[in-house]
């Protein structure tokens, strides 16, 4: 996937652009827009107002959950919010 495609698909993440160019280079533009809808959800879910850290992880602080699941969000409603994307 070009460049400029990639950026416009995908859009700005919080993960390693290595991971970035794995997703675009196994799934074409429009299953990559189909991706990022069906984690939208659980993205929000894992968005905090403050940045978290934990030692022995990757990185530097996140304004994502680093370590545990959002206590009001399951597997079931992961998976629920995919028909919102269909």
């Amino acid at each position: 996937m070009p460049e400029r495609e990639r950026a416009a698909t995908v859009g700005e993440q919080t993960f390693s652009i290595s991971n970035v160019d794995v997703l675009t280079d196994r799934f074409t533009t429009a299953e990559t827009e189909l991706l990022v809808q069906c984690f939208a959800a659980l993205d929000a879910k894992l968005h905090t107002e403050t940045e978290q850290f934990v030692p022995g992880l990757q990185g530097g602080p996140s304004r994502h959950r680093l370590k545990h699941m959002p206590p009001d969000f399951e597997v079931d409603d992961f998976i629920a919010s995919w028909k919102q994307t269909t």
